[in-house]
């Protein structure tokens, strides 16, 4: 009998989830941080974040002298589902999403695709025109909430973390679902069914409103990944091919103008 209550834990607990989550990212070279607590100011509560993974890039001149040094840091809930979930897509606000990768002090005001020749093009991850979930359902109400404790959860760890702790870095920053498994989400078709399963990682659009530390109120624009436990390597590649490649081309041409300035 004890035995078989300590499978029911194991099989109902999402714990190895996060456990296999944070092996993954360290072999990738991540720092990971887990189960940090921090104080919500809207709430004065204590609120747990799964995980906070960070990962630096140095930036070198034309010389081979580090000059600048690059921060991801991922903001991650895990959530393991049991019952199927039902998502409503739509096409993602182009305009909106610009703003939003532009939303940092490497891009802000400037152009963020690489026109390169390389194939395909470097081009940040907002962008890529795919659909959004803004919709989501399922039989059971705890399962219902995964997807918005977790969409809350990883953005109030973002934004109390967004302006601490960057000390002299350019600091880029990600809010992240990680789920297991994908196949459990169901997109709402025209199909006999009504839903058919989807394959890929998926992102979340929305705007959610929070207390930012200058005081009053803000409402901002938001992109959520929601990332399969076993595509989470294919997605961090795919940050580093991209949106990290991009930052790391823009702060080097920093670097070098700022150099030759120098001269």
């Amino acid at each position: 009998m004890n035995e078989e209550k300590i499978k029911q834990v194991i099989a109902k607990s999402g714990n190895d989830l996060h456990v296999e989550a944070e092996r993954m990212l360290k072999k990738a070279g991540w720092h990971v941080t887990s189960s940090m607590y921090y104080i919500d100011s809207s709430t004065e509560k204590a609120r747990e974040t799964d995980i906070i993974a960070t990962k630096d890039w140095d930036i070198n001149d034309n010389f081979g002298k580090k000059v600048l040094t690059l921060r991801a840091r991922l903001f991650i809930e895990c959530k393991k589902i049991s019952e199927p979930v039902v998502i409503w897509t739509k096409d993602k606000t182009i305009d909106a999403a610009e703003d939003l990768a532009r939303d940092n002090n490497i891009l802000r005001g400037e152009e963020y695709i690489n026109y390169s020749d390389n194939i395909p093009p470097q081009i940040h991850h907002y962008l890529t025109p795919n659909k959004v979930i803004y919709q989501w359902d399922t039989i059971k109400e705890e399962q219902n909430d995964f997807l918005f404790k977790g969409v809350d959860s990883c953005l109030k760890s973002l934004l109390f973390f967004k302006h601490r702790f960057r000390n002299t870095h350019y600091v880029i920053d990600y809010p992240i679902i990680i789920i297991d498994p994908l196949s459990v989400l169901k997109e709402r078709d025209s199909s006999k069914i009504g839903a058919s399963p989807v394959d890929c990682n998926q992102q979340i659009e929305l705007y959610y409103s929070y207390l930012p530390i200058s005081g009053g109120d803000k409402t901002s624009y938001f992109l959520v990944d929601v990332v399969e436990l076993a595509k989470l390597n294919d997605f961090q590649q795919m940050l580093r091919d991209n949106d990290i490649q991009i930052c790391l081309n823009k702060l080097h041409f920093a670097a070098t103008i700022k150099n030759h300035q120098r001269i």
